[in-house]
Parts: C-alpha cells; sequence; structure tokens
C-alpha cells in the first residue's frame, strides 16, 4: 500500500483470527479461526462489524456479521530485528467504528518505519455486548474478540516482522475504554506491554456496567416481538435471539433510546460469573480503584474541554428541528446529555448549570459553547481526572509512567466537520477524535490532509509519540505548548473540573482555584497575637528539576489535579548547610514549592510580600519552621508568599554556555514572581503591589531581580536586607572550571576534558548527595569559601538569561526604573562567619597558622591583582584592623568583625547607596537594626550561648520579622520583643503599602550632594536601637553616622569608584 509522506509499505489484510460469529455462535464467546490450507489472499480488507451509526445523520445501517477478521501492516524496509506491534482498536461508542484501511488507515504510523501496525474488528452494538447475565449469554463478547486479537498477536506477530514482547494496545474513545479494561480484565494480562487510552476510560460516564443485562435483553426482544420475551428462560431469550434477522436485532437498539440518538451509548460492558473464559469478574471501577489492574507504562488523552463536550451536543444544535425539541424539555436533555443517573431532579441539573454561572434554559447560539464545556467536564475531563486521581496513590510511576497530553491543534479538517456539516469551529477548538484523524488516516470521510500542510507537521509529531511511547513506554519529557497553527499541546497534566471545585470554593474560605493552577486545599495556622490565619503551602510553581530537568531552566507547573492539598509545607531544597558547627546534608532535590498566607479576615486586593531567603546560595529555607509568617499576618495588612529555589550546585553550577547555563536559583525566583502575577489576585492579593524582600543572599537576589531585564515588570518594590548585588560573593568568576572541578571531586571520569554537553549530562547522573559532599572539594580551608555556588553573568546568552552583564557593571550604568529600595543592615554583619572561627580554639590557631594566606582568600581580591599587591593591601587592612597585628587575638576580635563586615556587606551597600542617587528618579532608603535582644543568630553560628557576646550580627534582625520555631524559643507575648516584632514588622509593611518607610518624611531625602557634604556618613536612615525605657521595646531614630573612611579605603584598594562617572 502506499504511505502518506513515504514509501510504500506490506499490507496483509483480512486474516481471520475467529471463526465467523454468525448461526449458533452468534452471541457467544469467539471460537479461534481454523487453519486455512495454501495461501489466503490478504490482499483485500474485510467488511466491518454491522452496526448502526447514530453519530452519522440518518442512522444507516452497514456492515456484515461475518467480521472477525485483522491487518497487519509493516514497513517494507525493516532490519532483522523484531520491531514494536501497535495493535490498534477502534473508536464508536461500541455500537459503530471500523478497522477497514477507510477508516483506520495505517498510513501516518507506517511512515515512521518504526513499528508493526495491526487493526482489529469486533463485534459492535447488540452482537457484541447484549447478556443475559449468565453462562448462556455472558456478553463482553466484543471485548473477548479483542482478547482473542491479542492472543493471536502474540501467537503469529514474529511471523511478520513483530515483537510479541512489545505490543502496545491502543485507541480512541471507545477503543480507549476498551484497552483500559483490559488492563483491568486478568484474563489479558500478559498479552501487551503498553497501553494507550486516548480520549476515553472506563470512568466516562456514557459507559457504565449493565447491572440488568438480563432486563436489556428481554426488552429488545420484546422489541423484536420474540414471542414471551419477557418470560423465556435466559436459554430459551438467547437461542431465540441468535434466529432474530441481524438487521432487525440492529434496528432494535432504537427502542432504548430516550430521546433522538440519546442516550448514545446503550451496549455496555457487564460483570461475569468467573469462568477461564470470563472477561470481568469484578466491577471495573472499583477494581481501579482498588489498585487490582495489570500497571503497564499508560498514556493517556484529551482534546479541548468544550471540544470534547460538542460530540454530544452537536447534532441537537445544527438541527433546528432537533433544537427546538431539546430546549422544550431543556433541563431533562441536559441530564441526558450530561449522563446523569437515571432519575436526577431538575432542580440538580439546575444546581449544576448555576455552578457554571449559566443563565437561561436554552440551547443556542449563545449558549452552545458554554453547554459544550459543560458537558466536556461531566463526560470526559472530570471522568479521566478521576481515573488518574485515583491511580496515582498505588501506581508505580518509576516502572510504570503514567503520560498524557491534551490536543488543542484546529487544523484543516476535524471530526466537527462531519457532525456539524460546516467547517466553522464554532469557538470549539479542537474536539473529540481530532486527534485521531491524525494518528489514524480516514479517507472514507476526512480528506487528505495537503502533504505540506500544518496539518502533515502534526500527524508527523503524532505518528512520532505513538510509535517512541510503543518503543519505551514513555510520553514527552516536557510540556510543549504549541496551539492552532503551531502543531500541538503535548505533556501538559489534567487540570481539575470546574463546578466541582468551584462550587466547592464558594462555600469552603480555604478552597482557592487560580484559573492556571487549579484548586488548592489550605489550612489555618495560629497567629502568634491573633488567633488565626490563611495557609496554602506547598504549592508547585514548577516541574520537579529532577532527571533531565536537574541543572535546566525551571519549566512552568501544569495545571493541578483535582482538589491539591496545599495543608503542610514541603521538604526544602536538598542542600548541605555550612552555616552549621557541623554542616549536614538534607532536603529534596524536587522542591520548587511556595506558600501563601493571608489574613482570615481581610481587605480586598492587598499588597503582596514575596520573601526570599538567604542561607549563601547553599542553604535555607521557605517553610515555616524556619521562615515563620505569623508575625506578618499579625499585621493583616498583607499577603505573604515565600519561596524555595535551588540551591548549591542545583541552582548555580554552569558551565558558561547554553548546555548549563546557571542561574537556576534566580530563574526560579523568577518563575515564582510571574506565578504570584499571574495567580496572587485568587487569594486576594494585587498583582500591582508586589515587594520582594530577601536577607543576605536572598537580599542579593532580591537586588538582582531589580537589575536583570527577566524580572521587569514583576514587582513594584525592593527590600534587600544584609546583602545587595555587588558583594564579593555575588558573582561566580570561573564557573566552567569550577564544574570541571566538582566533577572531579564527584569522581566523574575525564571530567577535565569531557565537552560541556557530556559533562553536563556525567553531572545530571551523580547522586545529590555524593554532589554536595563534593562540593567539599572545592574549600580552601574548613568550610570557605562558604559561598562557591554563586550567580553568574551569562555573556552572550540569550532568551531565558537572567543576568547579561556583572552586577557592578548594571549599577555603573544606572537604575532605570523608579522602583523604590529600602536597604537593610545590622552592625555586626560579618559574625556570619567570624563568630564560628572565633568561638572554635581550634580553628582559630590552625587560622593563625596560616594567618596571611587564609585572611587574603576570605577577603577575595580580585584576581587580576598582582601577588605584590595583593601583600600591600594586606599589610594596610592589618594594621588598619588588627593593630598591625597578624594574628586573631582577643584584642583583634572586634577589628576581625569590622573587616569582613565592611569587605562583604558595608562597602557594597555604600557604593550600592551612591550609585543609586546618581541617576533619579529612584527613591533609596536605608535602616539599621540596631535592637540587641536576648537571642541572637551568634548562637546559631556557634552552637553555643553567645547570644550577648557579639552585638547584633548578621540575621538578627529576621528574629523579628519570622518565627523560626526549629531555632529559637518564642518570644513571650507580652515581651519587649514582641513590641521590637510589632514595630519592625509595621515597618516593612508600611514600606510594601506605601512604596517608603513609616515615618520617611523625617528623612533628609538621600542624594549625591547630601551624600558628598557628609565625610563621616551617609544619608538619613532609621535606626532600630533599644529604648531607654525596656517596657517599650526598641526606638527608632534617625541617624546618618556611617564609617565612610573605611568604606574609601576598600574603594580604593580595589580601584571601584564611588562617584556617579
Amino acid at each position: 500500500m502506499p504511505g502518506y509522506q513515504i514509501e510504500e509499505f506490506e499490507a496483509f489484510m483480512g486474516i481471520p483470527f475467529a471463526q465467523p460469529p454468525v448461526g449458533p455462535l452468534r452471541l457467544k464467546n469467539p471460537v479461534p479461526a481454523e487453519p486455512w490450507e495454501g495461501v489466503l489472499d490478504a490482499g483485500m480488507a474485510k467488511d466491518s462489524c454491522l452496526q448502526r451509526s447514530y453519530f452519522a445523520k440518518e442512522w444507516s445501517l452497514m456492515g456484515v456479521e461475518d467480521c472477525l477478521y485483522l491487518n497487519v501492516y509493516r514497513p517494507k524496509k525493516r532490519d532483522d530485528e523484531n520491531l514494536p506491534v501497535m495493535v490498534y482498536i477502534h473508536g464508536g461508542g461500541f455500537f459503530s467504528g471500523s478497522a477497514h484501511p477507510l477508516a483506520s488507515g495505517p498510513e501516518y504510523l507506517m511512515d515512521t518505519g518504526k513499528v508493526v501496525v495491526v487493526t482489529v474488528s469486533y463485534r459492535l452494538g447488540p452482537f457484541g455486548f447484549l447478556s443475559t447475565g449468565d453462562e448462556h449469554m455472558p456478553g463482553n463478547f466484543g471485548f473477548k474478540d479483542q482478547r482473542l486479537a491479542l492472543q493471536w498477536v502474540q501467537q503469529h506477530i514474529a511471523t511478520f516482522g513483530g515483537d510479541p514482547k512489545m505490543v502496545t494496545i491502543l485507541g480512541h474513545s471507545a477503543g480507549g475504554i476498551s484497552t483500559h479494561l483490559h488492563m483491568l480484565s486478568p484474563n489479558s494480562k500478559g498479552l501487551f506491554k503498553n497501553s494507550m487510552s486516548l480520549t476515553g476510560t472506563m470512568f466516562l460516564p456514557a459507559t457504565k456496567i449493565l447491572r440488568d443485562p438480563l432486563s436489556q435483553a428481554r426488552r429488545l426482544g420484546k422489541e423484536m416481538s420474540i414471542d414471551q420475551a419477557e418470560s423465556l428462560s435466559s436459554q430459551d431469550l438467547a437461542k431465540a435471539l441468535r434466529e432474530v434477522c441481524p438487521k432487525k436485532l440492529i434496528l432494535s437498539l432504537d427502542s432504548l433510546k430516550v430521546w433522538d440518538n440519546m442516550p448514545h451509548v446503550t451496549s455496555f460492558p457487564v460483570v461475569e460469573a468467573p469462568s477461564p473464559d470470563a472477561f470481568l469478574t469484578e466491577d471495573p471501577l472499583e477494581a481501579h480503584r482498588a489498585g487490582r489492574i495489570n500497571q503497564v507504562p499508560w498514556l493517556l488523552s484529551m482534546s479541548s474541554r468544550a471540544g470534547e463536550g460538542s460530540l454530544l451536543i452537536m447534532r441537537a444544535f445544527i438541527n433546528p428541528k432537533l433544537r427546538a425539541e431539546f430546549n422544550e424539555n431543556f433541563l431533562e436533555h441536559m441530564a441526558l446529555l450530561l449522563n446523569l443517573p437515571e432519575g436526577t431532579p431538575v432542580q440538580t441539573v439546575s444546581e449544576i448549570l448555576a455552578a457554571y454561572d449559566f443563565k437561561g434554559e436554552s440551547l443556542n447560539n449563545e449558549t452552545m459553547l458554554k453547554l459544550a464545556e459543560i458537558s466536556g467536564d461531566f463526560n470526559f475531563y472530570y471522568p479521566i481526572y478521576e481515573t488518574i486521581s485515583s491511580y496515582l496513590p498505588y501506581a508505580n510511576l518509576e516502572e510504570n509512567p503514567l503520560s498524557m497530553y491534551i490536543f488543542e491543534f484546529f487544523g484543516l479538517r476535524s471530526i466537527n466537520t462531519i457532525l456539524s456539516g460546516s467547517t466553522d469551529d464554532f469557538g470549539l477548538g479542537a474536539v473529540h477524535m481530532d486527534d485521531a484523524i491524525h494518528t489514524v488516516h480516514f479517507p472514507i470521510a476526512v480528506e487528505d490532509f495537503p502533504k505540506d500542510s500544518e496539518d502533515a507537521k502534526v500527524v508527523q509529531r503524532m505518528s512520532l509519540l505513538m510509535t517512541n511511547f510503543a518503543k519505551t513506554g514513555r510520553g514527552p519529557l516536557a510540556m510543549i505548548q504549541l496551539r492552532m497553527l503551531q502543531l500541538l499541546l503535548l505533556g501538559q497534566l489534567l487540570a481539575g473540573p470546574g463546578p466541582f471545585c468551584t462550587a466547592l470554593a464558594t462555600v469552603d474560605q480555604l478552597t482557592v482555584c487560580p484559573s492556571s493552577v487549579g484548586c488548592l486545599k489550605g489550612t489555618y495556622l495560629h497567629g502568634y497575637q491573633s488567633e488565626r490565619f490563611e495557609a496554602f503551602m506547598g504549592i508547585p510553581y514548577a516541574l520537579p528539576p529532577v532527571g533531565d530537568l536537574r541543572f535546566s531552566n525551571p519549566k512552568g507547573m501544569p495545571k493541578l489535579l483535582g482538589l491539591y492539598n496545599a495543608s503542610a509545607p514541603r521538604m526544602d531544597c536538598i542542600q548541605k548547610n555550612y552555616l552549621l558547627p557541623t554542616p549536614v546534608i538534607y532536603g529534596e532535590e524536587d522542591c520548587l514549592y511556595l506558600n501563601v498566607y493571608r489574613p482570615e479576615v481581610r481587605k480586598p486586593a492587598l499588597p503582596v510580600m514575596v520573601y526570599i531567603h538567604g542561607g549563601g546560595f547553599f542553604s535555607g529555607s521557605a517553610g515555616p519552621g524556619i521562615t515563620g509568617p505569623e508575625y506578618f499576618m499579625d499585621s493583616g495588612e498583607v499577603i505573604l508568599v515565600t519561596v524555595a529555589y535551588r540551591l548549591g550546585p542545583f541552582g548555580f553550577l554552569s558551565t558558561q554556555d547554553a548546555v548549563m547555563s546557571g542561574n537556576f536559583g534566580l530563574k526560579d525566583q523568577n518563575l515564582a514572581l510571574r506565578w504570584v502575577q499571574r495567580n496572587i489576585r485568587f487569594f486576594g492579593g494585587d498583582p500591582q503591589q508586589v515587594t520582594i524582600f530577601g536577607q543576605s543572599a536572598g537580599g542579593v537576589c532580591a537586588h538582582m531581580h531589580l537589575l536583570s531585564p527577566r524580572s521587569q515588570g514583576l514587582f513594584h518594590r525592593v527590600i534587600s536586607m544584609s546583602g545587595t548585588a555587588n558583594v564579593p560573593f555575588a558573582i561566580a568568576e570561573e564557573p566552567l572550571e569550577q564544574a570541571r572541578l566538582l566533577a572531579e571531586f564527584a569522581e566523574v571520569p575525564d571530567a577535565r576534558n569531557l565537552s560541556t554537553v557530556k559533562l553536563t549530562k556525567a553531572l545530571r547522573g551523580i547522586n545529590a548527595t555524593k554532589l554536595l559532599n563534593a562540593g567539599d572539594g572545592l574549600k580552601y580551608w574548613d568550610v570557605d569559601h562558604m559561598t562557591n555556588f554563586r550567580p553568574v553573568v551569562e555573556r552572550g546568552l540569550e532568551g531565558d538569561a537572567f543576568l547579561h552583564e556583572h552586577p557592578k557593571d548594571i549599577l555603573a550604568q544606572g537604575n532605570p526604573t523608579s522602583i523604590p529600595l529600602l536597604l537593610g543592615t545590622v552592625p555586626g554583619e560579618g559574625a556570619v562567619r567570624v563568630v564560628n572561627i572565633l568561638g572554635n580554639e581550634a580553628l582559630r590557631q590552625s587560622f593563625n597558622s596560616k594567618f596571611d594566606e587564609l585572611l587574603q582568600e576570605l577577603i577575595e581580591f580580585p584576581a587580576s591583582f598582582s601577588r605584590e599587591r595583593r601583600e600591600k593591601m594586606l599589610d594596610l587592612l592589618v594594621k588598619v584592623y588588627f593593630q598591625g597585628q597578624h594574628e586573631l587575638n582577643e584584642q583583634s576580635v572586634q577589628g576581625f568583625m569590622n573587616l569582613i563586615s565592611d569587605r562583604g556587606f558595608k562597602q557594597p551597600l555604600y557604593n550600592t547607596i551612591r550609585k543609586n542617587v546618581c541617576h533619579p528618579p529612584s527613591p533609596v532608603y536605608v535602616y539599621s537594626f540596631n535592637y540587641r535582644g536576648p537571642l541572637s543568630y551568634a548562637s546559631a553560628y556557634t552552637a553555643a550561648n553567645v547570644a550577648r557576646k557579639y552585638g547584633v550580627v548578621h540575621c538578627d534582625d529576621l528574629l523579628y520579622l519570622f518565627r523560626s520555631p526549629l531555632l529559637f524559643p518564642d518570644f513571650e507575648r507580652n515581651s519587649t520583643e514582641a513590641k521590637v516584632i510589632h514595630s519592625f514588622v509595621d515597618y516593612f509593611v508600611h514600606f510594601a503599602r506605601f512604596g517608603k518607610p513609616r515615618n520617611s518624611e523625617s528623612l533628609t531625602p538621600c542624594s549625591m550632594e547630601v551624600l558628598q557634604s557628609r565625610p563621616d556618613g551617609i544619608c538619613d536612615y532609621h535606626e532600630f536601637a533599644n529604648a531607654a525605657d525596656p517596657y517599650k521595646g526598641c526606638e527608632v531614630h534617625v541617624a546618618s553616622e556611617f564609617q565612610t573612611d573605611r568604606v574609601h579605603l576598600w574603594s580604593h584598594m580595589l580601584s571601584e569608584k564611588s562617584n556617579c562617572s
């Protein structure tokens, strides 16, 4: 036979796999075909099985009873190795359809040259599914025909060059339901390796288990005037049905219709008594929910919501007479359309329509699309969601992946054209079975696609998707969103159905349904001073960055399944925390989640604060155990979002090219900010009032978002606490060299010489814990540098690059935005590293033994500095900070603290202020948190109670913004510290609301003139200090003092200009 795009293939058609099911074999289990003598002429397909198509305009009759034949197609050019086999089971509601090449043509799949294709006929309508519910006419004959064909394939397909161990069963609509049932039937186990249930599973309400098949058989017998049909024994009734005229039997199905062709499906599976030939011996839905299913790699699919639903509504819509009849009893007919249980009150139908905000009781041009969407939800989207959600709890997805695609391409041809007789898509998009006509050739009803058309490209993509699944058992790895004239939508996970979640959301405050996310079920958490607030935790905003997605830019999370449980936080991103006295590894790679917190009683459109945690780019947590939202929620004035992002090598490793571009942690944050813009309004937040804030590395990140073009428009205010984008630990200067070194320490062979492609592939294959431990090899002493994995400048990379230039260069060019910036600091910033060294005598001695060498490393002089220059600068610094003594001792404690504070934080802060005021109108504000309380992060750095020894240190301001029950005990609710919390949080909230701190009018606006007029200070800032009366908590003073002389010293040594040129 000729292919579609490519050369000929070989066809063997009309091969009998069962004896003709006629006469005494009608309405009986199939009997294998007898061997034939000589050579069978397999050059022509056989007629379809006898049927009456209720989808057709005239309900025409066609086909024959003697129809149990199959067709085998194979490539003309084949290797010696047997090919995967694809057995196609046609759809048609179990009452119509055909395996004939005019209806189930193999041309598209044959063009790939990768598979052997088998198409199977099976009995339809009463011939395939009538039953007396006992051994005299057990039913399920159509499914048993399919099973016998699969057994034939196992016995004979190797003769045709097919591999019987690589059989994939697939089908659309009723064919998809069939493949699902074969997974559930114990007697089909072992007959296939993979399954595709395309646009249909047994959960579709149109296909149900017939509970009383004998009553249906008697009813049809009576319709055909079989004498005493209502009282005959099942044996005699079966005998009579076998003798009735086949045309009369097929026409008797009309009597089962309630109105026009509804219900659409009247031939159903049945549960049989156990026997060797039984197909179903228990309710398949119960078996599915209980996990009694043959788990194999499984591919599911759907088309658009309205497109799926239009299958059942289009006939009534296009026919004026039928439309008028439909509208006369609108609610009753809607119950039929939605396949609601028999006897459903019309009031229930009205409530369902109301959940969709449907107005009126009429099918017309204005309402058809909405009714099609409702029909799509009830008849396809929700059932397939239920299929997945009930399968996932027990599924072994590692061995048997579950994949899915949603087909949304509307091209030159559509099934809707057949149903409606019009080329108009009516706004439906891709309809039920549109993916089928791009997978199997359907020339009897659909004109061929031009070979240079977009449809032809879709055919090619679909064929490759199907044949690759048959070969590997795996669907597409990532979502490829290509709509309309750009191929098709692949890999998107199913979203929960609208009315079910939406109706729930109207009565349950803890259910939120962002349109692009799905429905989320939150929980209540107890406040600090207030009673409770609402929390939605562990919301995935990106696909898990694992496997091939490790070291890749984050991919947005498709819509979630049904009602997602957002009542508990997820694990932190996997990390080795060098901030702890004893670094430990914890967390998971699958960690790209965020948390949303909101007051229980709130005003509409609250400002939104998005917090980016610190931790040196290698550690930290967005979870409530460390970043507790209680203090902000007590204000009742904001929505708080905390974001997890990849850390350490997972977030910041780079090969300095497009293979592993780096900045993944920053790109995670960017994606989370985009999520906020799309979805926060559903939580009561205002996407036009977003403040991003972070501390330490989180402050660096927040500042970098201000500088990155990729993040423009995603926020409206920035707070950078104890960290700016120009700190010395902000940028990795030689990321490729670092990646090779890490690979060597992780025992990657020949890591030094691998291409970046092979290097990245090797690193993706390394165990996460091993990779983190390999990072120890990058340390030059103890845990230093603490921050090995850093952001990078993505020079020469377009598209998704986060930083095209060094932050210092961007700052020098000026900030073109008018976004308000609040910068924060504490006196003892350097404590983050100093305290651990000073508090450990062995470490102090070790440091002193190599004082000059280690101090130079801590300082991080630019790589361009010569050895002589380094030594000269070091001598100057020792003179200024260590009274000329090249050692750490009790007299130099404060000097050491000041040196690390100045180099790592204060000088970058000062330069940020100066660069910011060079280019108005960018308002910049500063605070210094000097309040000294009973708790301090200094104790966390040393595991000893040194809270008051080192003053206010790096991170101490966090104690008054976020509750951290995993690290510190709670402050008493009537304590002085509680007053500090209220004051400090209010300061931040006021900035989020108005773009300026509270009492900003007390500050002289910052400008270059002000800075230049203060040789010993900076612009006015707010200083939070201990109140003279301890019961008052803290006092907020206006101050301007700053160690400007030391800052200028550093700028001079580093050759960094602090003016506007």
